[in-house]
């Protein structure tokens, strides 16, 4: 099997992301036999293996990568087993409002952890603040029920979105070196560089 495709089943329907790394490609393409070997004989889901792939192993210098579901196996691009070496800066950029569209961010609020306790966390800020509606309810309603369109909405939840997602990076190492905010994706921008809590972000975003 090549070591750029995945062929067993995950748990579930969710794509789940296979995070490869070794210290040549050979030993890539040898890890990724022993991971499909380990497979072949464990009850472990697969959702569990890619956890401990993505956040319990150390990231060598020969990387690669597939996202796989039930009966979907993924292929990764050749060129990610070369040398990533370790000379790189990650920059961050923020969208103000006008990228959102109704349910945005659904699937992260389903299945990742640190996603969704951004999205509870934020709901509490929000009823702190004085709003009657909530981030996950919004964010939940179909496209001819959403009001993500309008200027009281669309605001925090592009910033709440955007924080959500940097968070969830961060969860998995992923944080970046600068930040770069369009309009109000200053506000997330500002979270991400620490120059503003999240109730702060919050408050500006809803006020």
């Amino acid at each position: 099997m090549s070591v750029l495709s995945h062929t067993r089943e995950v748990a579930s329907d969710t794509p789940s992301l296979f995070v490869y790394s070794a210290y040549s490609s050979k030993s890539l393409e040898r890890m990724v036999q022993n991971i499909e070997r380990f497979l072949d004989t464990t009850t472990e889901s697969f959702a569990d293996v890619a956890y401990t792939l993505a956040c319990r192993r150390q990231h060598l210098p020969y990387r690669s990568f597939v996202v796989s579901a039930k009966d979907k196996p993924g292929e990764a691009p050749s060129a990610l087993t070369q040398d990533v070496g370790s000379d790189y800066t990650l920059v961050m950029v923020f969208t103000g409002q006008g990228a959102q569209w109704p349910q945005m961010g659904r699937g992260l609020l389903r299945s990742n952890q640190a996603f969704s306790e951004v999205i509870r966390t934020t709901d509490m800020e929000l009823n702190r603040l004085g709003a009657d509606w909530t981030i996950n309810n919004e964010l939940s309603k179909t496209s001819r029920q959403s009001r993500v369109n309008e200027a009281e909405f669309s605001q925090p939840l592009c910033t709440v979105i955007q924080i959500a997602l940097v968070e969830t990076l961060a969860s998995v190492g992923i944080k970046p070196a600068a930040v770069v905010g369009h309009s109000s994706g200053e506000i997330a921008a500002a979270y991400a560089a620490g120059a503003l809590t999240l109730s702060e972000a919050m408050a500006v975003a809803f006020y």
